[in-house]
């Protein structure tokens, strides 16, 4: 019969063991940062060392912190063992986890959840925005979510209408300058401007819209190749089938013995 080994009783000199206190909050934190530091990689005997090295005033036992870590999912989930999604918290443990988070971070995730909730509820002056900024920035995520296509033409046209309204004020400075018909311009101290001075500057004016106007028809130029590879595009995801890049068919050329052939544009 197997015998019992009792204890002996305890004395003032070697009193029984006191139960540890429970770690409190601010100890539970400190674990669960430590035990999340690069350096540490998720060892709860490296977490344990590394406390007791930086705070010393603390119990820091290997055995509880191992339990505290085993009894949080979000912590167990961290180590290279282990499979996220098979860890999952169900709404139990999603209640009553404790926050691993540093508070700093923790209030910055309450308030991008606060904000995030602003904005669904359109509440733009607790934003710092006013009514119409407002509706502009609905106006802009609305517009984002078009097509591709939808983007580019829109794109596309409200280049046309500046390369309009530019070549317009391009004719009329023209006009002006052709007819004679600057106004009269005087300086800081009021008096008359040379008229030398005056065609100088807007023919210097003329030039900038010069200058705008083929920036602008550059652009609109890639833009409408933009367009038409949109459109390549467009239609290969309907017809399910990859066509050919866009270009020129192929081209015949006849020539009589003697002449010579020129494929170059304006003569070149």
């Amino acid at each position: 019969m197997p015998e019992t080994n009792i204890p002996s009783a305890p004395t003032l000199g070697s009193p029984a063991k006191r139960p540890h206190a429970a770690y409190t909050e601010a100890e539970r934190r400190l674990i669960s940062e430590t035990y999340l530091r690069p350096e540490v990689q998720r060892n709860v005997a490296a977490t344990v060392a590394l406390l007791q090295a930086e705070h010393v005033n603390h119990d820091w036992d290997y055995q509880r912190v191992y339990r505290y870590i085993a009894s949080i999912p979000a912590l167990v989930a961290q180590h290279p063992s282990k499979d996220p999604a098979a860890l999952v918290p169900d709404a139990a443990d999603a209640l009553g986890r404790p926050p691993i988070l540093p508070p700093q971070e923790l209030a910055e995730a309450k308030a991008l959840v606060k904000q995030e909730a602003l904005l669904k509820e359109q509440d733009w002056t607790a934003l710092g925005l006013t009514e119409e900024q407002g509706k502009r920035m609905i106006s802009m995520e609305r517009f984002s979510q078009k097509p591709l296509m939808h983007m580019i033409r829109t794109t596309h046209g409200g280049m046309m209408f500046c390369l309009a309204t530019l070549i317009r004020n391009f004719e009329d400075t023209a006009g002006r300058i052709e007819k004679c018909l600057l106004p009269s311009e005087v300086d800081g101290k009021g008096d008359p401007r040379p008229e030398i001075e005056v065609e100088r500057e807007w023919h210097h004016l003329l030039l900038d819209y010069s200058r705008e106007i083929r920036a602008i028809a550059d652009q609109a130029t890639r833009s409408k190749v933009l367009l038409l590879k949109a459109e390549q595009m467009a239609g290969e995801g309907n017809s399910g089938k990859k066509k050919g890049k866009p270009g020129f068919g192929p081209m015949l050329v006849k020539a009589e013995p003697g002449s010579t052939v020129n494929l170059h544009g304006n003569g070149r």
